[in-house]
């Protein structure tokens, strides 16, 4: 048995779906926005990384030059 739908039904689903469609617009928008903020941390988490593993080779030097004299 096929349901038949009248005009007024259509009107109402259309504009469910037209704002369901608006809100998830909305959500992408969000989601791009925190993407490139998470992009931007990874990339000084990164810079840090390479700083801190040059400090330590630094640190690490007189260190092993004591461990040869000693």
């Amino acid at each position: 048995m096929i349901k038949r739908v009248n005009k007024e039904e259509l009107i109402i689903q259309n504009n469910q779906l037209a704002f369901q469609n608006q809100e998830n617009e909305k959500r992408a928008a969000e989601l791009i926005i925190a993407n490139k903020e998470l992009v931007f941390q990874n990339l000084e988490k990164e810079k840090r990384a390479a700083e801190l593993i040059i400090a330590n080779k630094e640190l690490a030097l007189p260190i092993t030059t004591i461990l040869r004299i000693s």
